[in-house]
Parts: C-alpha cells; sequence; structure tokens
C-alpha cells in the first residue's frame, strides 16, 4: 500500500485547548478538537454538559478564556464578527419566541408612519 498517494483533507476547524466557564466555575477544561475537511461531526452530551457553551465558542459568540478556536488557519478572532458569521451558522434544535411576539410580528415591520407589512 502506498501512503505518499493518501489525501488527507486539511483541518478546518481546530480547537485547541479550550478553557472555559461561567462566574469562575469551570464548564469546559482543556477541550481539543479538530475537524477536517468534509467531515460531519455530531456533539451528543447530558444537559449542562457544555454542548451548546462550545458551540458558542466555536462560532465567535464566546471567547476561551484559555486556548484558541482556529477556523482555516486564522484565530477565530481575528476574522472578526462579520467574517465568522461568512463561515460558521449555528441552527438551533428549538427557535424560544417570546410570549408576547405573534405572527404580525415575524411578518411586520415598524416605520415612522407605523407597521407595515414586509413585501
Amino acid at each position: 500500500m502506498n501512503h505518499l498517494n493518501t489525501f488527507i483533507p486539511s483541518i478546518l476547524l481546530d480547537v485547541k485547548g479550550v478553557t472555559f466557564g461561567y462566574e469562575n466555575v469551570p464548564l469546559l477544561y482543556d477541550v481539543h478538537l479538530e475537524v477536517r475537511t468534509g467531515e460531519m461531526v455530531g456533539l451528543l452530551g447530558p444537559n449542562g454538559s457544555g454542548k451548546t457553551t462550545l458551540l458558542r465558542l466555536v462560532s465567535g459568540v464566546l471567547r476561551p478564556q484559555q486556548g484558541t478556536v482556529v477556523l482555516e488557519g486564522r484565530n477565530l478572532q481575528d476574522w472578526g464578527r462579520r467574517g465568522v458569521a461568512r463561515n460558521i451558522a449555528v441552527v438551533p434544535q428549538e427557535l424560544h419566541v417570546p410570549e408576547h411576539h405573534t405572527g404580525c410580528n415575524a411578518c411586520c415591520r415598524y416605520h415612522s408612519s407605523g407597521w407595515t407589512y414586509f413585501q
């Protein structure tokens, strides 16, 4: 078997030693993760184990207290919010809409002249 011709996909996302917690209570400690181009990854764990926090770190919503998140070879913080948004999207399992929002809130917008519908 010739190993010289074996294609190894590049690392798309690299989580290096990430530590994060809320109010000085560590939730994630020294997390390492590599996702290569073309891979599909599932994140499983019990409630409160840090799955959502890890997704928020990887998507740039939260910043690690230690370690780095690298996207396509660049530190995620160097991408800026717009650059991250062009490359990473997180779709929540459930969408929580405040109770007072109605269908009209979803399809209307407010102008100085009053409520109008989107066209």
